[in-house]
């Protein structure tokens, strides 16, 4: 049954690609804990400094992951592409 204009929820792009992005993370259950500490010190960010440390000592490195693969990933492209060049000399 199709839904009318009315019926169909409005998603947010931006809030679904972030939730998307959290989860493929490898931070994602640093996170979780550092949420979890939030709710259980009823939002007193101090009892959680421990949890906050380990979540942005690994998104630290998980950024530095990326630049890595992408940099790798950037290398092999030009490799390919001088490749092709000289081919075609």
């Amino acid at each position: 049954m199709a839904q009318t204009e009315e019926e169909t929820p409005f998603e947010y792009p931006a809030a679904k690609s972030g939730y998307q992005r959290l989860a493929n993370s490898m931070c994602a259950l640093y996170c979780a804990a550092s949420l979890k500490c939030l709710e259980q010190a009823n939002s007193d960010k101090s009892q959680c400094q421990s949890q906050f440390d380990a979540y942005k000592a690994c998104r630290k490195r998980e950024h530095q992951l990326r630049l890595e693969r992408n940099h790798a990933e950037s290398n092999e492209k030009i490799r390919r592409i001088v490749d092709k060049l000289k081919f075609w000399k």
